[in-house]
């Protein structure tokens, strides 16, 4: 452990969390119903391949999207160093159907 307010002899971006990947889809098709009315049917899919995407180590996630840029706890004293405790959200799917005149 170096000294405290003092650097060590650890690398830069030498300690590293899981990658991140995510696919996305969206489909849509519009029917015309009249001139000046058309229906559109949306449907959107997130995390398509439903791939695990871990949370950074010890970032104590609650499993949110939004905790994967949290911050990570890096101390060697602490008892969640380099621990990943969540993910990020699996499939969503998602339909819509607009009218628009």
């Amino acid at each position: 452990m170096p000294a405290p307010f003092t650097y060590g002899n650890l690398s830069r971006n030498s300690l590293r969390g899981p990658d991140f990947r995510d696919f996305d889809l969206s489909l849509f098709k519009d029917f015309r119903l009249t001139e000046s009315k058309k229906l559109e049917f949306r449907s959107e899919f997130f995390n398509v391949l439903n791939r695990v995407n871990f949370s950074p180590p010890g970032g104590g996630a609650t499993g949110a999207f939004s905790s994967l840029g949290g911050a990570v706890a890096t101390q060697f004293d602490t008892p969640t160093f380099m621990q990943i405790f969540g993910a990020a959200v699996a499939r969503e799917t998602q339909f819509a159907l607009k009218l628009i005149f």
